[in-house]
């Protein structure tokens, strides 16, 4: 199953990549953040891994960021809803991943 949703996430992310949205917007501090979560979200899925253990390294990444669980799924709802906002949003969280898996390497 986490090699599937691997798969649908690296076919998502490759999409929004060649659509080429490297044109962002100067982020607002709370959009900033929640780019920070769901790029550590994103992350911690693809390090896969013990479903448990997964979730719980997913719970971190959304408190250190300031999110409840309920929280962060309402305004990934909401930000669904503009989808020239998800490209970029995808865009600047697959950059943060990439970042962040070279550093933790």
């Amino acid at each position: 199953m986490m090699h599937c949703l691997r798969n649908k996430i690296t076919i998502l992310l490759a999409t929004v990549f060649f659509a080429g949205c490297s044109d962002t917007d100067a982020w607002s501090p709370e959009r900033g953040r929640f780019v920070q979560a769901y790029s550590g979200v994103m992350y911690e899925r693809e390090k896969g891994g013990d479903s448990t253990d997964t979730k719980r390294r997913i719970d971190s990444v959304l408190n250190v960021s300031g999110f409840t669980e309920a929280e962060f799924k309402d305004r990934f709802n909401a930000y669904m809803r503009n989808p020239q906002f998800m490209r970029k949003l995808f865009d600047s969280a697959q950059s943060v991943a990439a970042r962040q898996a070279a550093v933790k390497r």
